[in-house]
């Protein structure tokens, strides 16, 4: 059986489409920029905190002194002079206080025994340097205290001296100018008292 023919619907036209709008500038309310301030370069600003001065020097010199005196450190059992200025470690010790570690040479205006037995040592940390403020913060102190040549003859050279703290902790005297003062005394063949003092202004720190 054939279908019967179905009427052909057409859809009516569509309006054309609207032509696009021309480009409008539309006016934008645009704030002022602001003014605002140079901002300095801080990196460029000098720290205007004054800074500590070094402790002034006391060379022991044969002339000055009985003997020429020398402060110094041991670095693997070998004497080392410090340098004015130098940094010096303070030293956790193993009861809980903190200290330098310095060591000294002498050399005597003439030959003398193979051991010689200082009757008097004594070395001081000061800090701060100058001023009313200056003070002994840390001492060593040893009547009895044997050196050992180090030619024969010649200077003559400490084992380590220990200049505690008078307080335990690092913070307190850490990042900041120091001197260690040591004055040493010993009898000569004669029974003359000789004696010598130097002063090595340094810069204390604490590495932990």
């Amino acid at each position: 059986m054939t279908p019967p023919d179905l009427p052909v619907r057409y859809a009516p036209d569509l309006p054309a489409a609207a032509p696009d709008a021309p480009d409008v500038d539309v006016p934008v309310d645009v704030e002022p920029p602001l003014d605002v301030p140079d901002v300095p370069d801080v990196s460029d600003v000098p720290d205007t905190a004054p800074a500590e001065p070094l402790c002034e020097p006391s060379p022991s010199v044969a002339g000055s002194n009985d003997f020429e005196l020398i402060v110094g450190r041991l670095v693997a059992g070998q004497f080392t002079e410090l340098a004015d200025g130098e940094e010096i470690e303070i030293i956790q010790g193993p009861q809980g206080g903190v200290h330098l570690e310095v060591a000294v040479r002498l050399v005597p205006p003439a030959p003398l025994a193979e051991e010689l037995l200082l009757t008097a040592t004594e070395a001081t940390t000061i800090q701060p340097c100058g001023g009313a403020d200056q003070a002994v913060v840390g001492d060593f102190n040893n009547k009895k205290l044997p050196v050992y040549p180090l030619t024969e003859p010649g200077p003559y050279q400490s084992q380590k001296l220990l200049v505690i703290f008078d307080e335990d902790e690092a913070v307190h005297y850490a990042a900041r100018p120091c001197a260690v003062q040591v004055t040493v005394a010993f009898d000569s063949d004669d029974g003359t008292t000789l004696a010598a003092s130097a002063t090595k202004p340094l810069y204390c720190v604490d590495y932990f």
